[in-house]
This record gives C-alpha cells, sequence and structure tokens, in this order.
C-alpha cells in the first residue's frame, strides 16, 4: 500500500494551493 505517498502528496497540493491562495488574497487585503 503507498497510502502515506498518496496522502503526502495530497497534502503538499493541497499546501501549495492554501498559499497561492494566500498570497494572492494577502495583498488585496492589505490593500
Amino acid at each position: 500500500m503507498q497510502t502515506p505517498k498518496t496522502l503526502m502528496q495530497i497534502f503538499l497540493e493541497l499546501t501549495l494551493r492554501s498559499s497561492s491562495v494566500f498570497l494572492s488574497v494577502l495583498p488585496s487585503k492589505k490593500l
């Protein structure tokens, strides 16, 4: 079973998406 690997991939993808969204929204909120 490669569940840990899959979970890590999903976690990394979610983190990257969250970071992208956060960085995109942050400047808007500052303005």
